[in-house]
């Protein structure tokens, strides 16, 4: 299962908001998964309908939440980069063959 979820991703996991209600994040975190730009009507965290611009796959129960930062390719910014994704809505779910656990991220 792993061998199709060889693209470089970067996460920045939400951590607190500052004093001004922003948004901090932890270092970022280099993943595998596979990055696919497709155009999907969602419902995301706040139960509005939104137009997600990309999906997002990883093999095992890995950590990440709506509001994290997420970005195809390496970086080793400390903070997320103008070009990184936001997290719209996270689902789990097995593979086909009922073998591994899928997170799918939507952005």
């Amino acid at each position: 299962m792993v061998g199709g979820f060889n693209q470089a991703i970067t996460l920045w996991s939400k951590s607190s908001r500052d004093v001004y209600g922003q948004l901090s994040y932890g270092s970022p975190q280099a993943l595998l998964g596979r990055w696919q730009d497709k155009t999907e009507l969602i419902i995301d965290a706040d139960g509005q309908e939104v137009k997600a611009r990309s999906i997002v796959y990883f093999v095992g129960n890995i950590a990440i939440n709506t509001d994290d930062k997420i970005l195809i390719g390496v970086s080793t910014n400390s903070t997320p980069t103008a070009t990184a994704n936001n997290v719209l809505a996270v689902e789990k779910m097995k593979s086909l063959d009922n073998v591994d656990l899928i997170t799918k991220v939507y952005v």
